[in-house]
């Protein structure tokens, strides 16, 4: 008499069991079933005992069935699944993977050709076939996965049905890049949200990540899962996802893979209008300590293509309590630059601006004021556009140059000479938020509106050439939830020139922003 074997004697022992349950069954035509068998084998320390078996497989037409999860039984230490009714014909077994029922891995039968083939007799891909009205057994050889494997260990894309290994995690790399009015903003902050979904689009495990800009981060990631989505949590207002990403895809594109990606987040809306800003100087006030007092208003209008029409400076009269009219700015376009700007001052004509747009950019000042003085200045950045030159020249004869270091869109140092003479040079720090001035759609005269982003401190040494009353140290500011200032803080100290030894006086001038 042939002796069974533990797989036959699971297949003989779950018949005698299921036998009278099925006694009133029929198999559906042509079909039969097949049990899944493997034998028992130590786990991984801590690990639960395996609930399901999850299979790939298809059939003599190449259809492939996914992630087919089926309970499991232990008899005489041979774990067997449930029976699965197939229609009779030959199929081949793919991907073999026991879990336990927190959609753990506990064992998995590797494939041939990957690093775990060789410690199995016989690996993936397995044949069998299904007869009618009979039930067929497929018996698999299975290894103990432990934290340190992954499922590419085992041939595998993934481990199927939100099977997971816990401790397996992938590393990929994310960006962030948002476009504010046509200004690409490189350097941001923001959350990244990764999720990782079963073959029914379940969501198995989700994590959210701190991005920090401009480089890219690394993301440690659950590996194992059937697919991703990988979403950007509204930054600015602006919401971004990639979904259905493949477990094969994140395998190949991680840190260290064979096509190593970077998954970029991207958006962008239309930059938000500066309305106007109201100023307050910081005085002493009667009794001791100091407040802030109303000194300026500056009012934007544009016109109905949302072009900047003109701009209204007013200044406190703090005897009748109101904004009093100083100057007015009008502007000119031709199609979507600004071509001339006139500034009167109190009603009277008192300067122009002419703008010229190439390689080199310019601008010609004409002081009406100043007996109609021109000052031009050019301007044109090097090719890597990293560093910009300008040069001042003025009809009477003086000149002057200013060149600034240009880092994500921001100026970060900066000089004035006169001459062979140094003048001043400064260093500057920014954040990451948006700065409303850029986005009025011109370059000031002075450069003043250019960066991208708000300064936070400025370094300035004035060395020669004079020195203004009040100079910068620093800012601070309060923003809305689209990255816009609401209140920005400056702290001013008394001017001089280095060497020099100034009042350690220092005053501040606080900005309140209003936006359409």
């Amino acid at each position: 008499m042939k002796k069974l074997s533990d797989a036959s004697i699971f297949l003989f022992a779950f018949l005698l069991i299921s036998n009278a349950c099925q006694q009133e069954e029929s198999y559906g035509p042509s079909n039969g079933d097949v049990i899944f068998t493997f034998t028992q084998i130590a786990s991984i320390n801590g690990q639960l005992a395996p609930a399901y078996v999850v299979l790939t497989y298809t059939d003599g037409n190449g259809s492939l069935a996914q992630d087919v999860k089926l309970p499991l039984y232990l008899v005489n230490q041979v774990f067997g699944s449930a029976p699965l009714e197939l229609p009779a014909g030959n199929y081949q077994l793919q991907q073999f993977t026991a879990i336990d029922s927190d959609n753990k891995v506990i064992y998995a039968t590797p494939k041939k050709g990957s690093d775990k083939a060789g410690q199995v007799t016989l690996p993936l891909l397995i044949e069998f076939s299904v007869s009618q009205n009979t039930t067929s057994e497929v018996a698999a050889e299975v290894l103990a996965v432990s934290p340190d494997d992954t499922p590419a260990d085992y041939g595998y894309s993934n481990f199927g049905v939100g099977g997971t290994n816990s401790n397996s995690e992938v590393l990929i790399k994310t960006n962030v890049k948002i476009e504010i009015g046509g200004v690409l903003y490189e350097n941001v902050d923001a959350q990244i949200r990764v999720s990782g979904y079963d073959s029914y689009n379940g969501l198995q495990w989700t994590k959210d990540f701190n991005f920090t800009g401009p480089d890219d981060n690394v993301l440690a990631i659950q590996n194992g899962y059937h697919h991703y989505s990988i979403e950007l949590l509204d930054k600015w207002g602006i919401h971004d996802i990639q979904s259905d990403i493949p477990a094969q895809a994140i395998w190949d594109s991680r840190v260290d893979g064979p096509l190593p990606t970077t998954y970029v987040l991207a958006g962008s809306k239309n930059a938000k209008k500066l309305s106007s800003y109201i100023t307050s100087f910081e005085v002493d006030a009667p009794g001791g300590g100091t407040v802030f007092r109303l000194d300026s208003k500056v009012q934007y209008r544009y016109n109905n293509s949302e072009e900047l029409e003109n701009i209204r400076h007013q200044s406190y009269n703090s005897q009748t309590s109101q904004f009093e009219e100083a100057s007015l700015d009008v502007f000119t376009h031709e199609g979507a630059f600004v071509s001339h700007i006139t500034t009167y001052l109190l009603g009277k004509l008192y300067s122009d601006y002419d703008y010229q747009y190439g390689v080199e950019n310019k601008v010609t000042l004409t002081m009406h004021y100043n007996n109609e003085l021109v000052l031009t200045q050019s301007s044109a950045t090097n090719q890597t556009n990293d560093h910009m030159n300008v040069s001042y020249s003025s009809s009477n004869g003086n000149a002057f140059k200013y060149e600034f270091d240009i880092l994500l869109k921001n100026i970060v140092n900066d000089k004035t000479t006169q001459s062979s003479q140094l003048c001043n040079q400064g260093n500057y720090q920014y954040d990451k938020n948006i700065n409303p001035f850029r986005h009025l759609g011109y370059a000031d005269f002075n450069f003043q509106n250019w960066s991208a982003n708000n300064k936070v401190t400025e370094d300035v040494h004035y060395l020669a050439c004079g020195f203004p009353t009040l100079i910068p140290v620093s800012h601070s500011y309060t923003y809305d939830q689209e990255g816009y200032p609401l209140e920005k803080i400056t702290t001013y100290k008394i001017g001089s020139l280095d060497g020099d030894v100034p009042p350690q006086t220092t005053r501040q001038l606080k900005t309140q922003f209003y936006y359409q």
